[in-house]
């Protein structure tokens, strides 16, 4: 059985992190939801079905659209699962469908009705998801639900530790380093944790993967997650549930926010339920709110039409390669598309479109597109990373998109069942 994995309609609601990556490449609890899919299925996907403009980006990442062979035994699951029965997924019957709500969970077909899908795929048998398989909506449900699924996650990473002979936390831990819950522990081999550090696991497990760094003075409460190659910086406190994706720079006050990784906040200021994309940057004292003065639910601005999130903290949302100047205060949910950079006194608009110059003294303008590739490269260059074609391609793709003007984007037809049938459909490209 070969696991491919699929995009639907709802990837497009992960904006502005969905704009340069398939929706399973986001993070939540240890993992990112690919890595979580593959932990309780037992399986490694081998290919992506994803948005057009994405799919070199995608196979980039390690899933391609996958080469079938005749007869093939293919299980596809929504990219966005956030919980699964592993058991009913893997049971499924050739020709069968999952559905949650008429929204489809995964299919088990073969190589033949997979490559049908441009032509409308195939009709399929259906069964009703089991009580607790969910899927994740917006971003803000990952952030919110970092805690439970990192508690979830640790069972899988133990077991992967037995079956490698590894133990955490190692012995080389510094006696002035504070480990509280040390059986929930994971320090990887290689990671450096510096004198006086405290990691509290009492209410979640902590995962530090090799080459991160731990200045003197830190404080990490779990649940968290360290991914490979970060550092933080001298008296950083990481409170309430965090994962930071590899190669991260943090310092200062960052509470429950997800940060994909490759992103800087090197220095003080406050990030609270926030989900930082790759490559972006916050000067010196920026915060963030991720609370309004009268603690009522918060509401965001996405692609110019408003969204009720239905939860009372929600923090700053912001784009790859978006960057801020010194100073930034962002209010309670704003939004930063991709490349946007935003500088001067004042708070930015609630929501700031991608491809933006400037700021609320100055205004804002676009920014142009070479300059802003120009950028890419010497950021990325600086990780000892290039700026593929294919991104390339995507960021001009987008920047196309959006030259223009800042308009909603079409609302989604969502399509209910009225029997016991339903189409396997690819998910279609952004216009």
């Amino acid at each position: 059985m070969r696991l491919i994995l699929f995009e639907d309609p709802q990837a497009r609601a992960f904006y502005p992190l969905t704009e340069m990556r398939p929706v399973w490449e986001l993070r939540t609890g240890l993992g990112t939801l690919r890595q979580r899919i593959e932990w309780r299925l037992g399986l490694k996907a081998e290919g992506g079905l994803c948005r057009g403009p994405l799919q070199k980006v995608a196979a980039r990442l390690g899933l391609p659209q996958p080469e079938l062979l005749e007869g093939e035994d293919i299980l596809m699951v929504n990219g966005r699962l956030l919980e699964l029965d592993a058991e009913a997924v893997l049971s499924l019957e050739p020709g069968t469908g999952m559905l949650l709500d008429d929204v489809l969970l995964a299919t088990r077909l073969d190589a033949a009705e997979l490559a049908d899908l441009d032509g409308g795929g195939p009709e399929l048998d259906v069964v009703e998801a089991p009580a607790g398989m969910r899927l994740a909506e917006h971003l803000w449900e990952l952030i919110h639900e970092l805690p439970a699924a990192a508690a979830a996650d640790f069972p899988f990473l133990e077991a992967r530790l037995q079956a490698e002979g590894r133990t955490a936390p190692p012995e080389s831990v510094d006696l002035s380093v504070r480990l509280i819950g040390s059986e929930r522990i994971h320090i990887e081999a290689g990671a450096t944790i510096a004198p006086y550090c405290v990691l509290d696991a009492s209410k979640g497990p902590i995962v530090i993967e090799s080459g991160v760094s731990l200045a003197p003075f830190c404080v990490v409460e779990g649940p968290a997650f360290i991914g490979e190659n970060s550092r933080l910086k001298p008296g950083t406190r990481l409170l309430g549930g965090n994962h930071l994706g590899p190669v991260s720079r943090v310092a200062g006050e960052v509470a429950e926010s997800i940060l994909q990784g490759y992103a800087n906040k090197q220095h003080d200021g406050f990030l609270g339920h926030a989900y930082l994309g790759e490559w972006t940057n916050l000067g010196a004292d920026t915060n963030n709110s991720d609370l309004k003065n009268n603690y009522g639910q918060v509401s965001v601005q996405m692609l110019g039409r408003q969204v009720e999130t239905g939860e009372r903290y929600v923090g700053l949302l912001m784009g790859d390669h978006a960057k801020c100047g010194i100073n930034t205060m962002f209010n309670t949910g704003t939004v930063v598309g991709v490349f946007a950079n935003i500088w001067g006194g004042g708070f930015p608009p609630k929501e700031v479109p991608p491809f933006s110059w400037g700021g609320p003294q100055d205004g804002i303008t676009p920014y142009e597109l070479e300059k802003a590739i120009a950028t890419a490269h010497i950021v990325k260059g600086r990780r000892e990373h290039n700026l593929g074609r294919c991104e390339e391609d995507l960021i001009r793709h987008l920047h196309r998109q959006y030259q223009d003007e800042f308009a909603p984007a079409p609302a989604q037809k969502r399509t209910r069942s009225t029997g016991r049938k339903t189409k396997a459909t690819k998910s279609e490209p952004v216009k």
